[in-house]
């Protein structure tokens, strides 16, 4: 089975750091945002996996 790549544009690298800059600040901790980071890059990887 081919494994398949998320290609990420570059507004859309900028659109998540941006997501992540701003729960940084909101909570005053990055603890939020590395778990949401986690969570997407896990999410990443499933997708990759099995794309159907």
């Amino acid at each position: 089975m081919a494994k398949y790549k998320i290609e990420w544009s570059d507004e859309s690298r900028l659109d998540l750091i941006d997501i992540l800059e701003f729960y940084i600040s909101r909570n005053k901790s990055a603890l939020y945002s590395k778990k949401l980071n986690a969570k997407i890059n896990k999410s990443i990887k499933l997708i990759t996996k099995n794309p159907f």
